[in-house]
């Protein structure tokens, strides 16, 4: 996140809003394009740590995500500001959708309108899912060699990649193959990370 920029509560609420208005059929590779990519006031991996937290909290992993980001730009106000513009303009567009579709919600159009527009959220989600996974195994420091206006441009495999490689494989083997309950497998995964975490930055 850029510590210099003073983003207030409206400019927090216009944004999430603009964003929760985007997100037909899921919010986060809008999320992820508008956050770090369009407006940068996240990093990839800042992006990727809030929301490694915001989905093991009870709550939707997005409204727990613009919780955090509008605490830490505006305290409270900015916090209440980010979930006000995620949830108010969303939860009038359902109950008007709710309404139509008790009317017309059986018509055969409407059913094939859904699960075309399925099937584009499962592409949206996969594509933020391989940019987070890019960015999480790239490679971070800089050796003694290097100086401050240049990095190393490859992306590399070493002891910590290797298990951020393995328990991104068991958890989706777990969650998304097995069908265990998401929190078993971040209940059994997460002791796991933190050790291997500790142990590979000796």
């Amino acid at each position: 996140m850029r510590p210099t920029e003073t983003i207030g509560p409206m400019q927090l609420f216009v944004a999430f809003s603009n964003l929760a208005l985007s997100g037909f059929g899921g919010v986060l590779p809008f999320a992820y394009r508008a956050l770090v990519e369009k407006r940068r006031w996240l990093e990839a991996r800042e992006f990727a740590g809030l929301l490694a937290i915001a989905q093991v909290m009870p709550g939707p992993t997005i409204c727990n995500l613009s919780v955090m980001i509008g605490q830490r730009h505006a305290g409270f106000a900015g916090a209440c500001a980010a979930l006000a513009g995620m949830v108010l303009g969303p939860s009038c567009i359902v109950v008007a959708l709710g309404i139509a579709w008790q009317r017309y919600g059986g018509l055969s159009g409407i059913r094939h309108a859904l699960a075309g527009m399925s099937a584009v959220a499962i592409g949206l989600i996969l594509t933020t899912a391989v940019k987070m996974g890019m960015n999480l195994f790239r490679r971070e420091a800089l050796s003694a060699d290097d100086d401050a206006t240049r990095t190393k441009p490859a992306s590399y495999l070493d002891a910590k990649r290797v298990a951020q490689i393995v328990l991104c494989a068991l958890g989706f083997a777990g969650v998304g193959l097995l069908r265990w309950p998401l929190a078993a497998v971040v209940a059994g995964l997460a002791p796991v990370a933190v050790a291997l975490s500790w142990w590979t930055d000796r």
